[in-house]
């Protein structure tokens, strides 16, 4: 009697090897979460517009860029990024007291001495607002 039927197949196929929602198998374990978006191109980006003397705030406001969290994690985790990071900031800021001065230079010679000091004064107190380590008022005891 079994020799009149034809052979069927078998009623459970072979189980398909196990993979990681069915994509590449993971042979080189990850790190949960996303992955950075630390380059070497976003790293040079944040420090060339840190050098221009723009503040981080406006920075991760730009496209493609990370967010100020993300700056200041990599800062902390990364001690060669935080010291790049601070070294541009502070190189940024000095670049905006060089544009002060050369604006109250040119405010004296076509607005006046009055104009100029309220010029200065007022970016002086921005400049301590950035800064103030750097540019706060600071009491000097002799």
């Amino acid at each position: 009697m079994t020799e009149d039927r034809p052979e069927l197949p078998p009623l459970w196929s072979a189980p398909a090897p196990v993979r990681h929602n069915g994509g590449p198998p993971l042979d080189i374990p990850r790190r949960c979460g996303r992955p950075t978006v630390l380059t070497e191109e976003v790293r040079d980006r944040i420090g060339e517009l840190l050098l221009d003397g723009i503040p981080v705030r406006v920075i991760c406001r730009t496209q493609g860029m990370p967010s100020r969290a993300t700056i200041y994690r990599w800062c902390r985790l990364d001690p060669d990024f935080a010291s790049l990071f601070r070294f541009m900031q502070t190189e940024g800021y000095i670049l905006l007291a060089e544009k002060v001065f050369e604006e109250v230079e040119r405010l004296i010679d076509t607005r006046g001495v009055k104009v100029a000091r309220l010029i200065f004064n007022l970016r002086r107190q921005q400049l301590s607002r950035m800064n103030p380590a750097y540019f706060g008022d600071r009491e000097m005891k002799c």
